[in-house]
């Protein structure tokens, strides 16, 4: 606790006073690392390290077009996190359960887990008591930095903590577990209250990633849950008025908690001075409801011809039964599916994604991926 503890003060403090050499950035970005957490969305392997009680994407068709062999992404390709990698011209991020070494630990590393929530309690619901919960990522996060500290001394590890891209995304299996789990919702409570509980505890784990040395984060709302696969199926076994309420009820709850995360970082970012509590801290909300929704509205302005099925999926809307599953099948044309599974994107569905929010569009707040990337905190010389 103690080692933890003085952790802590020196990023706090030393983000402001210490002045260390540069480095030389292959991409021509001030990013000399970046780190993920979040669920299925981004997940790059670590469930393969679980391996009971969580969702699977060992197995093949996941991974069948970027890397030829399942790799435990739960789509065919490349997630998000691969395509910055690319731009920032860094390795693709390590799966934190795996046996990473310190220069790993130091570069790129990703904590999320498929089946992942916000609040642990979520994922028990869902059948996936033993997804790394958000709480359990941020914990092995702050134990990475300290050993990054230990390793490299306080002024290097300013530069890859400090200057590193943090990418959060969670929240969905909380509000599929509150709509399609009686029990647990009425364990939960109301509505509004759950909502706020899961807003406050996101912003406990930013807190917490503040204090150990984040300062560029991407935080990802929550897309539109009723236009995935996953939802038509859910909703299209109901009786009609039932199931156009419940695409209604799930979306609201969606669009109200992607409000409350969109708030947090204009307070955030707004408490970001110099002389201010969160001095430096910078964040980034990409509008994943709105960018999936236009995209499901005009699929051939963006280059899609199925916008509502799984490419790798069996039965109704490929949602019935799950990629790789006996009674599923394959799509002919995967770039040409916005979807890959019930609830996950194909590549080229990530790509689309990475360009709205990476370049720049209507759909990321306050600015685009990329001027996050290429901004200098205060206190690190470049």
């Amino acid at each position: 606790m103690a080692k933890m503890a003085m952790t802590v003060v020196l990023l706090v403090v030393c983000t402001m006073a210490v002045y260390v050499n540069g480095f030389d950035s292959p991409s021509g970005f001030p990013v000399p690392s970046y780190y993920v957490m979040g669920d299925a969305f981004h997940d790059a392997g670590n469930n393969n390290f679980i391996k009971t009680k969580v969702p699977m994407a060992n197995y093949k068709p996941y991974g069948m077009t970027y890397f030829k062999k399942p790799n435990g992404r739960f789509s065919d390709g490349r997630i998000f996190s691969d395509l910055l990698a690319v731009i920032m011209k860094l390795p693709q991020a390590a799966p934190s359960l795996s046996n990473v070494t310190i220069d790993q630990k130091g570069t790129c590393i990703n904590f999320a887990s498929g089946g992942s929530a916000i609040l642990p309690a979520s994922s028990v619901a869902m059948g996936a008591p033993n997804a790394f919960t958000f709480d359990q990522q941020v914990t092995q996060y702050e134990g990475f930095a300290v050993d990054v500290i230990y390793e490299y001394g306080v002024d290097q590890a300013l530069l890859i903590l400090n200057d590193a891209i943090y990418q959060l995304n969670l929240g969905t299996i909380d509000l599929l577990a509150y709509f399609t789990k009686p029990n647990y919702a009425a364990t939960v409570g109301p509505l509004n209250t759950f909502l706020d509980s899961l807003a406050a505890e996101y912003l406990r784990m930013v807190e917490r990633l503040y204090s150990q040395g984040a300062r560029k984060v991407v935080v990802f709302g929550i897309g539109p849950i009723s236009k995935t696969p996953l939802g038509r199926f859910l909703s299209s076994k109901m009786i009609p008025d039932a199931g156009i309420k419940w695409c209604a009820a799930i979306d609201s709850a969606v669009r109200q908690l992607n409000g409350k995360l969109s708030n947090m970082v204009k307070r955030l970012n707004a408490d970001s001075g110099l002389d201010q509590m969160h001095a430096s801290l910078q964040l980034v909300y990409a509008d994943v409801y709105g960018a999936v929704t236009d995209i499901t509205r005009n699929p051939t302005k963006y280059g899609f011809t199925d916008v509502k099925n799984a490419c790798c999926g069996g039965g109704k809307f490929g949602a019935e039964f799950l990629c790789g599953h006996s009674k599923s099948k394959t799509c002919r044309s995967v770039s040409k599916n916005l979807f890959w599974n019930g609830m996950q994107f194909t590549e080229a569905g990530n790509k689309k994604l990475f360009s709205l929010f990476f370049g720049g569009s209507s759909f990321v707040k306050p600015f685009s991926v990329q001027r996050l990337c290429k901004l200098l905190i205060p206190g690190v010389p470049y």
